[in-house]
């Protein structure tokens, strides 16, 4: 049997490792990410990818639920990675989070 104590440190640590749990992983990659939206095409870095969706650094801000275009070229072979639609669903000062549609 388990003391009250131990229950709840379990507890607490399997609530810690539920927030870091994602349903696909994130792969750090650095390559150059053009996103095309009704504002122009701004040129960024994609830094992190997954099976859903990618996080490029962009200077430009994007309005959260905007339909833009995602280009992700590498850059040692200038060949094209992916080339897709995507939904802007986070924003922070250096980034956006885009879901791919």
């Amino acid at each position: 049997m388990h003391s009250d104590e131990t229950m709840a440190s379990l507890v607490n640590i399997a609530l810690k490792l539920n927030e870091n749990f994602r349903e696909f992983a994130r792969i750090p990659i650095s390559a150059k990410a053009i996103i095309g939206s009704d504002d122009g095409s701004f040129e960024g870095e994609a830094k992190i990818l997954s099976l859903k969706g990618v996080y490029v650094t962009l200077d430009h801000p994007m309005q959260i639920n905007s339909t833009v275009t995602v280009t992700i070229i590498d850059t040692l072979t200038s060949r094209v990675l992916a080339d897709m639609k995507a939904t802007v669903v986070s924003t922070t000062e250096h980034g956006v989070g885009l879901r791919f549609d």
